[in-house]
């Protein structure tokens, strides 16, 4: 038996989490579905496809994810994923009744291999043990890319414990448990023939959505992971808009009363200004939930029925969103000084949310006056509204004339400097005698070719050490000693041939205050 790898990466940052808890759920969501319906079943080929878009994008990203059954919960390393989730606890129980106790999805799993394991997944745990069991069932379907029971544990019951690298699976315990797993097995699947196959699809949705959920379930769920909650909701209304009838209306209408009291509850905290950091949260996340879900709801086609509940809906989540809205606004009107700018800024984000929403400038008037804003203050800002944002606008348009001339000036000044600059530099270029003139760190501002040419530098080269040390030295009649110099280790013994020929053409070097040389004037070349 191979040594068995340890789980990768022990613990995981919160990213890294949500992207592996999201592969986990939506490959327990594909076992479900393609167990319950099968693989060509439409509502398990979209699952089936989700899960192999997450699972395909972690592989590139990661690399091999290796995910394992521990304390009765899935886990990646130390970290447990989608604990308390319904789906993920019956994929968990699948896998132990068949002896499955982890999986490593490898680099070059592919769309294929997912549709084999799900063939297998789709099969009853007693028809897996009938054929020889999950081992030979891989083997048979060759699936590349997954390995089977890479971290392996000895199985008490029900429970699950890593008992050492090497640990074998405690047969006979696990053969009793098995019998009690198929016979009740075989209750379930007698009893889901007699129940409403309605009711099995009712059953696979989301928990916070469910009618033992609360509120404040709801709310939890939301400010985790507002995006997640939109999903749920989604699938929710096409599971439903599937099913039809009273009580695919009944959970529609629990979940706008869930949207109802959302929206109730910022509207409660935008009043009250309460601006603790749990309210931020809650706003922050409904105007996510709010923004998504009404962008995916136009994108399904639901059933006569259900069609003035979802519209009910639409209201709701565009009173959420207005309400986020105002209390991003408002607290920036409200805070400190209502100066110009401030109410210019709040006019136009105004007028700009009016345009999605009719009812928002009655909304924020009401706000207003009932966040203690006089009545008569409020109506003046409403009725300001045009003249501020005319005097804005000419403000805006006199500054961008400003700023335009300002540019056409800018712009003929580097004409003129640019042709006087050229100008000069081709009279600098033909003086004969070679003029080079250095800034205050010593480097080249201006030099003609003549000055190149003795210096032997080609355009663009700036002067090197040895060079500036021999400017810095020079004065008018005064004889520099190389070799003394060479001798100090102040200059290179092989530096002396070209220092002497440049001393040799200097005829002025001029200073500046700082005893560096500004100006250095060669002898004519010619």
């Amino acid at each position: 038996m191979e040594e068995n790898p340890k789980p990768a990466g022990s613990s995981l940052n919160p990213a890294d989490k949500k992207k592996i808890s999201d592969m986990a759920k939506f490959l327990a969501r594909a076992v479900s579905q393609t167990h319950d319906f099968g693989m060509n079943h439409p509502l398990a080929k979209q699952p089936i496809e989700d899960c192999f878009s997450v699972l395909n994008n972690l592989i590139i990203e990661k690399g091999n994810i290796a995910v394992y059954i521990g304390e009765k919960k899935l886990k990646y390393g130390d970290t447990f994923l989608e604990d308390r989730n319904p789906v993920v606890d019956k994929l968990i129980a699948l896998f132990t009744a068949i002896k499955l106790v982890s999986l490593e999805f490898e680099r070059g799993f592919n769309h294929e291999d997912l549709l084999n394991f799900l063939s297998i997944m789709a099969m009853r745990p007693q028809d897996i043990s009938a054929v020889g069991g999950i081992e030979k069932l891989f083997k048979d379907k060759n699936i590349s890319h997954l390995k089977l029971n890479p971290i392996k544990y000895e199985l008490i019951g029900m429970g699950e414990k890593v008992v050492s690298q090497q640990a074998k699976i405690n047969d006979e315990d696990l053969n009793k448990e098995l019998e009690k797993i198929f016979a009740q097995s075989d209750e379930g699947e007698e009893k889901l023939k007699e129940e409403n196959p309605e009711e099995k699809l009712l059953s696979l949705i989301a928990p916070s959505l469910q009618k033992d959920a609360t509120q404040a379930d709801f709310i939890d769920s939301m400010v985790k992971d507002p995006l997640d909650e939109v999903h749920s909701i989604v699938e929710a209304v096409r599971l439903v808009n599937k099913v039809g009838g009273e009580k695919a209306k009944e959970i529609v209408s629990s979940v706008n009363k869930r949207l109802d009291s959302v929206r109730d509850d910022l509207y409660t905290c935008l009043i009250g200004n309460k601006d603790d950091e749990d309210t931020k949260k809650i706003y922050k996340s409904a105007a996510v939930l709010g923004k998504e879900l009404s962008k995916q709801l136009k994108t399904i086609q639901v059933n006569a029925e259900l069609s003035p509940l979802i519209g009910e809906m639409g209201n709701v989540l565009e009173m959420i969103m207005d309400q986020a809205e105002a209390e991003k606004m408002l607290t920036g009107l409200l805070k400190g000084e209502m100066t110009v700018k401030k109410k210019v800024t709040f006019l136009k984000s105004m007028l700009q949310r009016s345009k999605l929403s009719p009812d928002f400038e009655f909304m924020i008037s009401k706000v207003l006056s009932l966040k203690g804003m006089p009545e008569a203050e409020v109506s003046q800002l409403m009725g300001e509204k045009t003249s501020l944002l005319e005097q804005a606008e000419k403000d805006k348009e006199a500054t961008g004339l400003e700023t335009k001339a300002a540019v056409e000036k800018l712009r003929s000044e580097n004409v003129r400097l640019s042709t006087r600059s050229k100008a000069l530099h081709d009279a600098f270029s033909k003086i004969e005698e070679g003029i080079m003139l250095l800034d205050a760190e010593g480097e080249i501002a201006l030099i003609n070719r003549a000055a190149e040419e003795i210096m032997n530098l080609t355009s663009g080269n700036n002067l090197d050490k040895a060079a500036l040390a021999l400017l810095k030295l020079w004065q008018p009649g005064a004889a520099i000693d190389l070799e003394k110099l060479i001798a100090d280790n102040q200059l290179e013994a092989g530096e002396k041939v070209r220092l002497e020929k440049i001393l040799a053409q200097i005829r002025i070097v001029q200073k500046n205050d700082q005893g560096l040389p500004g100006i250095v004037v060669f002898k004519s070349t010619s």
